[in-house]
């Protein structure tokens, strides 16, 4: 494989450490909801014999949509890399859950194929994951990872353009981008790209690196 970015080199090692926590995460996000939220079948005995409405998938969003909201606000206004760190796992604990038990087991797999570099059968798995629920941002962001890992840039960069879609805000992803365009020489793209990572996630020291060091490298051709 040709040589990545040392922020993203950094970035690809964290990720085999977090991958599998995350994952084991996913599984458990319904005891992290309001009861009323968590996944459950469309109706089933409550008490008193009455029938329990199905959990709301509009309320489920917008609890979602409410948690990420404040998760980010903290984020930008983190006062040290630790705390930053402890709130970007949690966005990426919420990004990993998952109302199907099915692709929740299998990105559990898929994690793991990932960390024993195994990535044909993580990539495999991946293909059915975004088949069962392609609304998934993770699930494409995973699969762009294991690409990219594999040396398949466009396919890694067409799912990147699927997780933007989905998680406009996802600091991961948009770093993933930025290295593919860094990797292909389109060192001011992958500038802006990275800055878009850095202003949803300031605090990320490596990425801070790069930028600054790309940014002596475009500046000196600009002269």
């Amino acid at each position: 494989m040709r040589s990545l970015s040392r922020f993203f080199a950094w970035f690809l090692v964290c990720l085999a450490g977090l991958l599998c926590a995350n994952a084991a995460a996913a599984a458990d996000a319904g005891s992290q909801l309001p009861q009323s939220d968590r996944p459950g079948p469309a109706s089933g005995p409550g008490e008193g014999g009455h029938k329990k409405p199905a959990a709301s998938p509009l309320a489920s969003a917008a609890i979602r949509g409410q948690m990420l909201d404040d998760l980010f606000a903290r984020l930008q206004r983190a006062r040290d890399q630790n705390e930053a760190q402890t709130l970007a796992l949690s966005i990426q604990h919420i990004w990993f859950q998952t109302r199907s038990d099915t692709a929740s087991l299998l990105m559990q797999r898929a994690a793991q194929s990932i960390q024993d570099s195994h990535y044909p059968l993580a990539l495999s798995l991946l293909d059915k994951i975004v088949a069962l629920e392609p609304q998934w941002a993770e699930a494409w962001n995973q699969r762009a990872t294991v690409r990219f890992l594999a040396d398949d840039s466009e396919g890694a960069m067409a799912d990147i353009d699927q997780v933007i879609k989905l998680e406009p805000r996802h600091f991961g992803a948009l770093a993933g981008m930025g290295a593919i365009l860094q990797r292909a020489g389109l060192d001011k793209q992958a500038l802006q790209i990275y800055g878009k990572s850095l202003s949803l996630y300031p605090m990320q020291p490596e990425l801070q690196k790069t930028v600054e060091k790309l940014k002596l490298t475009v500046e000196g051709r600009d002269i």
